[in-house]
């Protein structure tokens, strides 16, 4: 059956609707049948009893004039129920809105991500990469690619090599290396005593007591140190002055010798208790009274212009040529002739190197030897000596 449905509705409150059928109002608490009979309840539930009996329908209420035109009054809901006035102006007050509701959501979203995101991204992008790639690329390559490819390798020529008279960065704790090399020789005014040693000396192989002070006296080179318990280097040492140079032979027992690392560049002093000779050259045998003056300072070596001579036993000389066939000369040692580059008779290599072959360029930085009265250079120390074509070096 269609039905044709009048309805009014005031406020939320109360719907009344009148049909042709029953008739319901709607309320907060639900629907309710206000038809004639009990077929439900103002509480929305049904009676049980009269539900659905026909006869509760009366056929003759849907005389219009039945609903009292009071039910539908609009004077029946009161207008202030309706009343604008009733909804709080303060409910929709643009002021409800917390200003700081925008302040917070506008202000920091815009400045924190302009201020993050453009600055530090633009500074570190093009700064490293523009100056890092340009320098190491352009600078290196030049340099090392020109020097080297000049000419062939002359031996003798641009030497710089300076034996024991270098402490690297990475040397041992036990290395006797040191001091920092010179061409300019000690002032003659610099005397430490050492001529006056070797004047007190003998020359044949007895040992003569003596008590002589020796006085800020250069070390100029040492014996070999291999480890903290193999240390050649704190009892056999050559020491000079502005007048004179030495050897100093002491007893393998290192409780008589220096109670610190003898170094290459140290100045020291001691006093002399007993002096020997080797080769008949004399040599400090015997000492006491240690003191460690000063580290690092220069040692003086002489390139070699022209042919040894006696007064240079003990002196440290820098001497570059070219090595002839050597032949055996005591122990492992071999004995090579060594022309100099800058022309002169030979020189006697001692060595008991296993890298060294005739025709070999070399440089030795050391003291000079004397053995049968002939001068020679001995490596006993293997610092200093520098093969550069055993090291395949320009």
């Amino acid at each position: 059956m269609n039905r044709a449905f009048g309805c009014f509705a005031i406020a939320s409150l109360l719907v009344a609707c009148a049909d042709e059928g029953p008739t319901f109002v709607l309320t907060d608490g639900g629907v309710a049948d206000t038809t004639a009979g009990d077929a439900g309840l103002a509480d929305g539930s049904s009676d049980d009893a009269d539900a659905g009996a026909p006869e509760d329908v009366d056929l003759q209420d849907t005389d219009p004039a039945d609903a009292t035109p009071a039910d539908v009054d609009p004077a029946d809901a009161d207008p202030a129920d309706a009343d604008p006035a009733d909804a709080d102006p303060a409910d929709a007050d643009p002021a409800d809105a917390d200003p700081a509701d925008t302040t917070v959501d506008t202000t920091p979203d815009v400045p924190l991500d302009t201020a993050a995101d453009t600055r530090p991204d633009t500074a570190p992008d093009v700064t490293p990469d523009v100056a890092p790639d340009v320098a190491p690329d352009v600078t290196p390559d030049v340099a090392p690619d020109v020097t080297p490819d000049a000419g062939p390798f002359v031996c003798g020529e641009d030497v710089t090599f300076a034996g024991q008279v270098f402490r690297a960065s990475d040397e041992p704790p036990y290395s006797s290396n040191g001091g920092t090399p010179t061409s300019t020789p000690y002032p003659s005014f610099y005397d430490a005593g050492i001529e006056t040693a070797l004047a007190a000396g003998p020359t044949d192989d007895s040992r003569v007591p003596v008590s002589l002070p020796i006085v800020s006296a250069t070390v100029t080179a040492t014996s070999f140190n291999t480890s903290e318990d193999v240390r050649r280097g704190q009892t056999q040492f050559w020491i000079s002055d502005g007048v004179a140079s030495m050897q100093v032979f002491l007893p393998r027992d290192e409780s008589l010798s220096p109670p610190f690392l003898v170094t290459v560049g140290q100045r020291i002093s001691f006093t002399v208790t007993e002096l020997g000779a080797y080769q008949g050259v004399p040599q400090v045998t015997g000492a006491a009274d240690w003191v460690l003056e000063t580290n690092d300072n220069p040692v003086y070596i002489r390139d070699l212009v022209g042919p040894l001579s006696l007064a240079d036993v003990g002196s440290i000389v820098r001497v570059t040529g070219t090595l002839a066939a050597g032949s055996p000369c005591g122990g492992s040692a071999t004995c090579y002739p060594l022309t100099p580059s800058t022309g002169g008779a030979p020189v006697t290599l001692r060595s008991s190197s296993l890298f060294l072959a005739p025709g070999d360029c070399v440089t030795y930085v050391g003291p000079v030897f004397v053995f049968a009265d002939v001068l020679q250079l001995d490596t006993i120390n293997f610092d200093w000596l520098l093969d550069y074509t055993a090291n395949d070096l320009p």
